[in-house]
């Protein structure tokens, strides 16, 4: 009876896991290009897009220096939501070094959405 429950809970995590990091961003992108008013991006958007995930990475360093290891998933469990956060594994250099790269895409991709927004903007219907 353990064994079904342990493989219906790693079923739920990867089917979350599938939904939330790649359906629900091909539905937002769907979303931006079908139904969004194209134009509307201003330069400083992509660094204010980082609020959020900068804010997720601070409750989430913060709920693991005071909580237990009550993640699961990944083959194990852990104090962290994801392996590249953990600073028990990594250390917090690595972490560090690791949450640069991760800005530096983010901020990549961002201004890559700027750049399109502008593009399709020209050719599109902005709101005023």
């Amino acid at each position: 009876n353990g064994a079904k429950e342990a493989a219906a809970s790693d079923k739920a995590f990867y089917t979350g896991y599938i939904l939330m990091h790649y359906i629900v961003p091909l539905m937002v992108i769907l979303d931006y290009l079908l139904f969004f008013p194209k134009g509307l991006y201003k330069a400083l958007h992509p660094l204010c897009w980082l609020i959020l995930p900068y804010l997720y990475i601070a409750f989430t360093m913060i709920c693991a220096k005071f909580g237990s290891k009550i993640f699961s998933g990944f083959g194990g469990s852990s104090r962290y939501p994801y392996p590249f956060l953990d600073t028990d594994l990594y250390g917090k250099n690595k972490v560090a070094l690791i949450i640069a790269f991760i800005t530096a895409a983010f901020l990549a991709l961002g201004y890559l959405s700027f750049v399109i927004d502008r593009l399709l903007g020209k050719n599109g219907k902005k709101l005023k």
